[in-house]
């Protein structure tokens, strides 16, 4: 597509970042974040999502981290990657005081 000057929206990329977990292709998957942003897409919360889980299934702990600490907004999605991703990496503490930490956001919400 971006070969033939067309621009995608931002679908694509839902479906190309689970490929890249699955397949374990971490530059492409990075590569494709770059694309995300590069496009102004990167506010997107489904995609910050998308790469939240693409980071944390190729075991990326720090991409997965910075990526969570600058996400403006955080659903249950992106709070079950982490703590998957926290959880699978042995920080198992962490991973269980962020658990606990939903629940006090959605108090004082």
């Amino acid at each position: 597509m971006l070969g033939d000057n067309v621009s995608p929206d931002n679908a694509p990329f839902l479906k190309i970042l689970p490929v890249c977990a699955t397949l374990c292709e971490i530059k492409l998957g990075e590569l494709v974040h770059c694309q995300i942003v590069k496009m102004g897409f990167e506010n997107y919360l489904f995609l910050q999502n998308g790469l939240l889980d693409f980071y944390a299934k190729v075991e990326d702990l720090s991409s997965a981290r910075k990526l969570f600490n600058e996400m403006p907004e955080r659903d249950v999605v992106a709070h079950n990657a982490m703590i998957s991703a926290l959880g699978k990496n042995g920080y198992i503490v962490e991973a269980h005081k962020l658990f606990d930490g939903m629940g006090e956001k959605k108090a004082s919400s």
